[in-house]
């Protein structure tokens, strides 16, 4: 059954839980046409929940176990989220080919999974779990994110999605051209990820003219921000030769200086 994990608990939240062994006795000898590995449950339904509980308390989890049912060792080497997108389901747990999971005699493993940071929506996804003797698995994840009862009939901008829950007043929130979790009509920065953004300065890097530095730095006042000015104290627009070196600090600025067509290592407009 769901249940909430407060907000500070979650960083004790571990990759995997080992649990006792369960009390179903394991299968005696290896043998080929058994199955040893044990996947339950086949499908979590983390339920119907309002946005602004989980906004106020934070991600709700449930667990799936991986039960060895046989006598003989045995392991996972796949467990992971089978989206493309990244959505609000976590899996709590660092399993793959190079980092396989081991199972012994009888063994039961609880492995956590969070619905983490959701908005408005109905969401699903799946975790595909391969076992080490060439078995799969797949465990469906369900949850609905709902607006309170009080708001659900506001839609200013009649896209279907409650104004409590929209990510954008201003149009349609399922519009998303370059897949960033902004909606178009509120998108800052067209055809980049608007959450990227290295310099902290608010503009995403898509969009920012200098992603070292905050635009708003200027002091030579020639457009271009001070921690990436090529020549400070100068107007970088300035170049005549265009050689991508402002005339100010171009000590050839008549003539590009990566040109130097006998190959002797020196720019030939040092040697007119």
């Amino acid at each position: 059954m769901s249940k909430f994990v407060p907000w500070f608990l979650i960083g004790s939240i571990g990759c995997v839980v080992q649990e006792e062994p369960t009390e179903t006795a394991a299968v005696t000898s290896p043998d080929p046409e058994v199955q040893c590995l044990e996947v339950m449950p086949e499908s979590v339904d983390f339920g119907e929940w309002p946005l602004a509980v989980l906004e106020a308390e934070g991600p709700i989890s449930d667990t799936i176990f991986l039960t060895n049912r046989c006598a003989n060792e045995t392991g996972v080497t796949q467990l992971a989220l089978t989206s493309a997108v990244p959505g609000p389901f976590v899996v709590d747990a660092d399993v793959s080919p190079e980092n396989p999971l081991e199972l012994a005699a009888g063994e039961r493993i609880a492995v956590t999974v969070e619905l983490r940071d959701p908005t408005y929506g109905v969401y699903t996804d799946v975790v595909n779990v391969q076992g080490a003797e060439g078995t799969s698995f797949e465990v469906t994840l369900e949850a609905q994110v709902v607006c309170e009862a009080s708001t659900v009939d506001s839609d200013a901008d009649g896209d279907g999605v409650p104004d409590a829950c929209d990510l954008c007043l201003l149009g349609d929130d399922t519009v998303d051209s370059d897949a960033d979790g902004v909606p178009d009509d509120c998108d800052a920065c067209p055809n980049a990820d608007d959450a990227i953004d290295i310099d902290a300065d608010g503009i995403p890097d898509g969009c920012d003219v200098c992603s070292s530095g905050p635009n708003f730095l200027d002091s030579d006042q020639d457009s271009v921000p001070d921690a990436c000015d090529v020549c400070p104290g100068a107007d970088d627009r300035l170049d005549r030769d265009l050689d991508d070196i402002p005339d100010d600090c171009d000590v050839c600025p008549k003539l590009d200086n990566t040109v130097d067509l006998n190959m002797n290592g020196i720019a030939d407009c040092f040697e007119l």
